[in-house]
């Protein structure tokens, strides 16, 4: 617990409203009902599962959690008087009823859509191009310095450490085989899949603090024995917190200028945003839903299903310029509104023509700290 309060890759997720926050509370709760009591009845599988299952409703890839606590059961419960096959049916059937009573009335109103925009672009998204070591890197979260080779080197050697932390707890520790399991997993996906954003990392964060917590606990316990080897060690395991504590960012984000940009809206009929956060954190969303404007939840993410299976892989940015459906539909959204805000250029990837046209039609820019507004003509003397 303490290693996930103070761990920036737990930190950027659970200060924000990043989706991997609910996600890992709902994990943490349904281990916390899955072990509550032994033997495993079916009423607590049932209700394990159905926080499991409004994680994977949240996000498809919360099936991989899923799926390791399915078999963490399976293998607990073999050896009780009813069986594994009662608690592992109830976690499933749980799991099931939750995703279905969350996804199903969205599959019903569109269900081709729905396919198409939650597995199949999903699936078709291009390689983001970061290395193994730069993934190693923003998994570890840990404050680093000097030169690229050094970096480097402390990069792997935290990882061959972690490594090493995880085998010895699966031999020592069997009621944390399970996290054991689910860490080698989680990392084994991060590093080898296509897409790595660095906000991903809070995904391993649960199992790894649970893993490194009980690690360093076994290391104290046995050096206990001898009390100056033991005292030394909780003195660096204290040092090593404090200093994470203090490297770590204190501040995530920028302040954003509501009211300037507020007064900037003026009496904008339709606000288009590259960043939904945009839209909900100002009047932009409520606007929207008035005038019965174009509703765009995510418009950067378009590209994943206008030019899916050929985007280019790499940066995002680049990636997105050179696609030319994506170009014609963020064209025709931002130059259809009447105020437009971007706070995630250059990755939006406008190309030089699709932002004269966008230009053309809202010619005003005004800086609001990280935000840009492009307003029209307009409103230049207002």
């Amino acid at each position: 617990g303490a290693l996930y309060a103070i761990w920036y890759s737990a930190i950027r997720v659970e200060r924000t409203t990043l989706l991997l926050a609910p996600e890992t509370t709902l994990l943490l709760i349904s281990a916390l009902v899955l072990s509550w009591k032994r033997p495993l009845g079916t009423r607590w599988a049932a209700v394990g599962g159905v926080t499991l299952g409004l994680s994977v409703a949240i996000q498809l890839w919360q099936a991989i959690p899923l799926l390791i606590v399915v078999g963490s059961v399976a293998l607990a419960s073999r050896d009780s008087p009813g069986g594994w096959r009662r608690p592992v049916f109830a976690l499933v059937a749980g799991a099931a009823a939750a995703f279905t009573a969350v996804c199903l009335p969205s599959f019903l109103t569109a269900p081709s859509e729905f396919v198409r925009f939650v597995l199949l672009d999903q699936l078709a998204r291009p390689d983001s191009g970061v290395s193994i070591i730069r993934r190693l890197r923003d998994i570890e979260s840990f404050p680093l310095g000097g030169t690229r080779f050094l970096i480097d080197a402390v990069v792997l050697g935290l990882a061959a450490l972690g490594a090493a932390a995880v085998v010895g707890v699966a031999a020592r520790v069997p009621a944390a085989r399970m996290w054991c399991v689910l860490i080698v997993v989680q990392t084994a996906y991060l590093l080898a899949g296509p897409v790595f954003l660095s906000h991903y990392r809070g995904w391993v964060a649960p199992a790894a603090a649970i893993v490194l917590g009980t690690a360093a606990a076994k290391v104290v316990g046995a050096l206990d024995r001898h009390r100056r080897r033991g005292m030394a060690a909780r003195g660096g395991l204290a040092l090593l917190a404090a200093g994470i504590a203090l490297t770590t960012p204190h501040q995530l984000g920028t302040v954003l200028q509501r009211a300037a940009l507020e007064q900037d809206l003026g009496g904008a009929r339709c606000v288009s945003a590259d960043a939904p956060t945009l839209l909900l954190e100002t009047t932009g969303l409520r606007r929207n839903l008035q005038n019965g404007c174009r509703l765009v939840l995510d418009s950067t993410g378009i590209a994943f299903d206008t030019d899916r299976g050929r985007l280019a892989p790499g940066p995002q940015g680049a990636s997105r310029r050179g696609a030319p459906i994506y170009q014609q539909a963020i064209e025709a959204y931002f130059a259809g509104s009447n105020a437009a805000m971007f706070v995630r250029l250059p990755a939006v990837g406008l190309t030089a023509a699709t932002k004269a046209a966008i230009t053309q039609k809202l010619p005003v820019v005004v800086k609001r700290g990280s935000v840009t507004v492009m307003l029209p003509a307009a409103t230049a003397g207002r």
